[in-house]
């Protein structure tokens, strides 16, 4: 929802923070904070949030294209070749990022258009860094390349949410701190798994990739 042309600078000013303060306290408590909630965390009255936005949902969905927005320009969240050590050390000066990256956390978590929205980028850069990696030899060949991607990022947004679930975080306004555990847990299982396989004879499942036709016009 933008702003209308008869707004005042003083009320896009008021409507960003407010929808700014939306985005902070739906990324470290839940989707489920109400509209006084809000309010409270932007120093406005809860009429004035009303007066800007319509309803609780409509502020949701503003601030959910605003993260999405935000998020677009920069690099996806973990993917194949990640540099773990620099990405913590460039999320350690981002606030903006942390806070949209526990946002989308929680939106994946709690499904809908967003979810789908911020998946269907997410698989998209996987399928670009598998491609990278093959042509330059890094990486093997896929007899179904986007099917790979699609699997790989459900396996690592899927298992990030996991973690969280297993390993509660004590303050989800810290996404480092968030991902320092699980990239602690998970990564060397993850480039075993990726380096070395799984099967001591690909015998096995060589019918089955054999008989295998890529899917056309997949959603996340």
């Amino acid at each position: 929802m933008s702003s209308t042309s008869g707004d005042s600078p003083d009320d896009r000013t008021t409507r960003a923070r407010v929808r700014d303060a939306a985005i902070e306290l739906f990324a470290r408590t839940g989707f489920a904070a109400t509209v006084r909630d809000i309010a409270d965390a932007a120093g406005v009255s809860p009429g004035l949030v009303i007066h800007h936005f319509g309803s609780k949902a409509g502020l949701r969905a503003e601030c959910d294209d605003a993260v999405l927005a935000g998020i677009g320009s920069k690099k996806e969240l973990i993917s194949p070749g990640t540099d773990y050590e620099a990405y913590l050390d460039d999320l350690r000066r981002d606030r903006r990022s942390q806070t949209e990256i526990v946002y989308l956390l929680r939106a994946v978590a709690d499904g809908g258009d967003v979810a789908r929205a911020f998946m269907a980028r997410v698989i998209a850069q996987t399928e670009e860094s598998l491609r990278i990696g093959v042509e330059a030899g890094e990486l093997r060949p896929s007899v179904d390349p986007a099917a790979r991607a699609r699997y790989l990022a459900y396996v690592s947004i899927g298992a990030l949410l996991i973690d969280t679930v297993v390993h509660p975080p004590a303050d989800w306004s810290d996404p480092v701190a968030i991902l320092r555990g699980y990239i602690d847990r998970t990564a060397v299982p993850g480039v075993e798994c990726a380096a070395y396989g799984l099967i001591a004879d690909p015998t096995a499942v060589e019918p089955l990739l054999a008989n295998h036709t890529p899917e056309r016009g997949d959603t996340p």
